[in-house]
């Protein structure tokens, strides 16, 4: 059934191009600076609240690095006691074997002779 008696009904068919209409609406010149004028506002604000931001972070990143740095040479300070003190006791040790072989050596002078003799002793005791 026809309506209006227009002819034979159309039937869209899709398009392979995108087709689009912008709009844009006409800004007064004043109210375009006024908007300019806020937005720049805007960002200097930003821009001063990431410098002070940027500044604190700044002092305790360098707080926080000069600790490490005192840890470091801490450490490194106690790496070197270490050492030291693993020298000193090579040293000891070294000094004490010396002391007794020495003290060893010398009671073998003063005894050598006697057992060498109570040794002779014997042999001739026992008629060998």
């Amino acid at each position: 059934m026809q309506t209006h008696d227009s002819g034979p009904m159309w039937v869209a068919t899709p398009s392979l191009q995108w087709t689009f209409t912008t709009y844009s609406l006409p800004i007064c010149p004043a109210l375009q600076r006024n908007y300019l004028l806020k937005f720049s506002a805007q960002i200097s604000a930003q821009i001063l609240t990431l410098s002070s931001t940027i500044d604190r972070l700044s002092t305790e990143v360098a707080k926080v690095a000069g600790e490490v740095d005192g840890l470091r040479r801490e450490r490194e300070t106690l790496q070197q006691a270490l050492v030291d003190a693993k020298q000193e006791m090579n040293d000891v040790a070294e000094a004490v074997v010396a002391g007794v072989t020495q003290q060893l050596e010398q009671q073998m002078e003063v005894f050598g002779p006697l057992a060498r003799s109570s040794s002779s002793v014997e042999t001739e005791a026992s008629g060998l």
